[in-house]
């Protein structure tokens, strides 16, 4: 009967250590996300996508996403680092098992060009990789501010080009 007792007591124990274990790596996650950014100020920021419409045999990873990505630009302007900032404030993030198939790169590097941090995206912002943990979004804001970034960039750099075409044609 003591051996029973001893036998769940040692249980009992050992699944509250699991679960208190499990929830550290939860709260690290997230707070590993946020203050990666705070570890040096962002100068800037690189956004890159993959569409949809490239399919693959299996899912797009964080370490296969290099090889395929169709549209990437730069940013070092203040206002757009900002509002991806504060979106991943916004957002909260817990580690995972499932995994995705990565649509969306984020990095962030401060003014001396030092690579602070890469945050990977499904193609519906819910899903992710940071630090090459797989990772679940509560919130796709971070998705829809990058749609709006690359919208804004895609559409000054048409109307700059149509610009330069315009002018072109008549000279």
């Amino acid at each position: 009967m003591i051996f029973k007792a001893f036998f769940f007591f040692f249980l009992f124990c050992g699944l509250c250590n699991s679960a208190l274990a499990n929830s550290d790596v939860t709260k690290s996650v997230d707070i590993q996300i946020k203050d990666s950014l705070y570890a040096g100020a962002i100068a800037k920021f690189e956004l890159a996508w993959v569409s949809e419409n490239i399919e693959t045999p299996v899912a797009i990873d964080s370490k296969t996403f290099d090889n395929l990505f169709n549209f990437s630009f730069q940013s070092s302007s203040e206002s757009e680092s900002e509002s991806i900032v504060e979106a991943i404030k916004n957002s909260s993030f817990s580690q995972t098992e499932t995994t995705s198939d990565i649509r969306w790169r984020l990095n962030f590097f401060n003014k001396d060009g030092y690579l602070l941090s890469s945050i990977y995206l499904s193609q519906y912002g819910n899903l992710g990789y940071f630090q090459g943990k797989s990772i679940k979004i509560e919130k796709d804001v971070i998705l829809k501010v990058s749609k709006n970034i690359m919208k804004n960039q895609l559409d000054s750099q048409f109307k700059s080009d149509f610009l330069y075409k315009i002018v072109k044609f008549f000279k």
